[in-house]
């Protein structure tokens, strides 16, 4: 396993930029099993995830469904749904209208990003 840094973001499609990649590299074999782990947890996340937002979204749609805003289980209150009205700016409007004001409000910010290269 290896480790480089590469000015484009994307796994190299040519011999140029496989060449370029190659270069860029440095073996990391002594932290591989960390590399797997992570990949394993992220696709336990993405499984724990998706059967939350499953179990949620049947438990919002039978209340839904009742009319119901409270659920209890055996006289405890066990569950609540409510409609939220959430309000963001449509950047990519502001963007296409007020470039200048966008502009001028944009904040930019720097990370690391990790990511998992599958063979």
């Amino acid at each position: 396993m290896t480790l480089g840094k590469l000015d484009t973001p994307d796994v190299a499609e040519n011999a140029e930029e496989a060449a370029a990649l190659e270069a860029a590299t440095t073996d990391v074999f002594e932290i591989a099993d960390w590399v797997a782990r992570l990949e394993k947890l992220r696709e336990m996340k993405r499984d724990v995830e998706a059967r939350e937002k499953e179990a949620s979204e049947f438990v919002k749609g039978w209340l839904r469904d009742r009319g119901a805003e409270f659920g209890a289980i055996d006289g405890r209150l066990a569950v609540r749904r409510r409609t939220v009205e959430t309000r963001r700016i449509d950047t990519t409007a502001l963007k296409a209208k007020e470039p200048e004001i966008a502009e001028q409000f944009t904040k930019v910010t720097t990370a690391d990003r990790l990511e998992l290269i599958k063979p």
